[in-house]
């Protein structure tokens, strides 16, 4: 991850599932609207096709009162060990990577992501967004924990 993102985070997780279903639910950004609670939609720039590195698509969020649409593409996907996507146009560049390790507990997730807002949130603290986003991030990785418990494993 660039080293000039004005805001990043780290987070490391467990989710209880299989890491095919694991890497399969979480390197499709198809789902990032039912996990994430600030994701609106997403559209899939080549609908039916298998995600890929490269695989482009558009995203909606609205956060601190604010929408926000990207353009942003999957800048990497190698099958159940990481999964890296970025941002292409809107209004501000963002990057985010999940690493997974399957282990007795689950599978460990590691997820970083950075972020440069510049000045799209006016005159709002960096320090405030970042304190908003952590309260986001835990609010939709327990969003996740309870997805992955909730779901039939055959």
């Amino acid at each position: 991850m660039s080293n000039t993102k004005e805001i990043t985070m780290e987070k490391e997780y467990v989710l209880k599932a299989p890491l095919a279903e694991v890497y399969a639910f979480l390197s499709n950004p198809e789902n990032d609207d039912i996990w994430q609670g600030s994701c609106d939609r997403v559209e899939m720039q080549q609908p039916g096709e298998p995600v890929a590195a490269g695989s482009k698509y558009n995203i909606h969020f609205s956060f601190l009162s604010r929408k926000m649409s990207f353009e942003a593409e999957v800048s990497e996907y190698e099958f159940e060990k990481s999964y890296g996507y970025q941002s292409t146009e809107g209004p501000m560049p963002y990057e985010g990577r999940y690493v997974f390790t399957e282990t007795e507990e689950g599978v460990h997730v590691n997820w970083t992501f950075g972020a440069t807002p510049g000045k799209f949130f006016g005159i709002i603290p960096k320090a405030l967004i970042r304190k908003t986003m952590d309260k986001k991030v835990l609010e939709d990785i327990e969003r996740l924990q309870q997805h992955f418990a909730s779901a039939t494993i055959n």
